[in-house]
């Protein structure tokens, strides 16, 4: 019985964990930013490794101070 108990409450505790987490996200993206254009160039190096080089312009609605990736 303990462990139904405790399975139940776990179930509970994700579930709203989650909940909240999306309503935040949705939130912080909808209005605050929006990404404005993207170019992206690939180099494939001849020893096989790639070097990579994004170039990203945002369009703030906003005060930020940067971006997370």
């Amino acid at each position: 019985m303990k462990k139904l108990i405790v399975l139940a409450l776990s179930i509970i505790v994700l579930i709203s964990t989650l909940g909240v987490s999306q309503s935040l996200a949705n939130e912080d993206i909808s209005d605050s930013w929006k990404i404005h254009s993207y170019t992206s160039t690939a180099h494939v190096n001849s020893d096989g490794s790639v070097s990579i080089e994004e170039y990203i312009t945002y369009k703030f609605n906003k005060n930020f101070s940067g971006t997370i990736r």
